[in-house]
């Protein structure tokens, strides 16, 4: 048998993270890593070339959230336009 899978549960949601880290059912146990995205560095997504990484972290540990999230719409305003439409739509919907 080869390496066993690491489950990692990620958290996105705007209130503290409270969930257990395990799930038991009645024949049933599963346990996983909790990891709230607001603790990953958002920098590494923004480093990427997909712009799908970059509107992702917008969710997670910016240093100038402000600035970051402008250079996210910069480049979305540089796709073509059912590209551009659907990531900004994807902005919209993470700005709530």
């Amino acid at each position: 048998m080869g390496p066993l899978p690491h489950q990692v549960l990620l958290y996105v949601g705007e209130a503290p993270l409270r969930m257990e880290h395990e799930f038991r059912g009645r024949d049933l146990w599963f346990q996983y890593r909790l990891v709230d995205i607001r603790t990953l560095d958002g920098e590494r997504l923004l480093e990427s070339a997909e712009v799908g990484d970059n509107v992702i972290a917008i969710l997670a540990r910016l240093r100038d959230a402000r600035q970051d999230v402008h250079r996210i719409v910069e480049r979305i305003a540089g796709m073509a336009r059912a590209q551009r439409e659907t990531a900004l739509r994807q902005v919209f919907i993470l700005a709530g």
